[in-house]
């Protein structure tokens, strides 16, 4: 069988229209065999493969996968190509085995941000914690759940105690900060985006520190303390900058989001 390029269509492979409101990943989820490789085709024309992906390259030709050209696949391929992108969505729906998991939050130390011939971690990540880079750099831990399971929701009122002496180690800084569940900033205003290691937190009597998050203020106790949240589902993005030791190999962890 032989598919068109994406968008032109013909009487075997229909045209696949823009979406433009769904993020690049769930518009990757909607798409067949046909109309995935043969945007994959035009992408490695803009984009030059590396060296190392020179096998790679070789096994998407004898599929039919060629920079710049029409996709053209073997009608005995069909059966293959479903089951490969079948399992591909499996993929980046399993964590990889590198991850860090503490208290509802997920981050990665090693091979992660120089990934060499690992697709399937650069992939997991592009789609789940995009921007992540290398563990001397940043790391990046990401909550969707609270203590319980549940996923965070702006409705609720959430609690981060830090015990005392156990904020995020950086040698540089580290922040804190609120997107909806696909990633992204609110265009409502809010009181502050982010909470970081410059703001002037409230320390309880014992050293410790609760951070609020919650979509409406939690009143004038801790105001200095709150995380304005996104109404709706969303997500917890914790960045700590040049991080010490402890954070990339998970000595240290953050604390449960507890939902009060």
């Amino acid at each position: 069988m032989t598919s068109a390029w994406p968008g032109t269509g013909d009487a075997q492979t229909p045209a696949v229209p823009p979406l433009p409101s769904l993020p690049p990943g769930a518009q990757a989820e909607l798409l067949d065999a046909n109309a995935f490789f043969s945007r994959l085709a035009r992408s490695l024309d803009d984009s030059p493969h590396a060296t190392v992906d020179s096998h790679a390259m070789d096994q998407l030709a004898d599929l039919g996968v060629k920079p710049g050209e029409p996709v053209q696949f073997k009608k005995t391929d069909g059966l293959l190509l479903d089951a490969a992108l079948a399992d591909g969505r499996e993929g980046l729906a399993t964590v990889p085995s590198n991850a860090i998991t503490r208290n509802g939050w997920i981050w990665f130390g090693d091979d992660v941000g120089v990934y060499g011939t690992d697709y399937m971690l650069r992939a997991y990540l592009a789609r789940r914690q995009q921007a992540t880079g290398t563990k001397e750099g940043e790391v990046k831990p990401v909550a969707r759940v609270d203590n319980e399971g549940h996923t965070l929701n702006g409705s609720n009122r959430y609690v981060l105690h830090f015990a005392p002496n156990q904020l995020p180690p950086v040698r540089g800084f580290w922040s804190l900060t609120a997107y909806t569940k696909d990633g992204a900033l609110t265009s409502g205003k809010r009181v502050r985006l982010s909470l970081n290691d410059r703001d002037r937190l409230r320390k309880n009597r014992d050293g410790s520190i609760d951070v609020f998050v919650s979509a409406d203020s939690p009143g004038r106790t801790h105001p200095a303390n709150w995380l304005p949240a996104p109404e709706g589902d969303f997500q917890l993005t914790m960045r700590l900058y040049a991080p010490k030791t402890e954070a990339s190999d998970g000595s240290w962890s953050p604390p449960a989001v507890i939902r009060q």
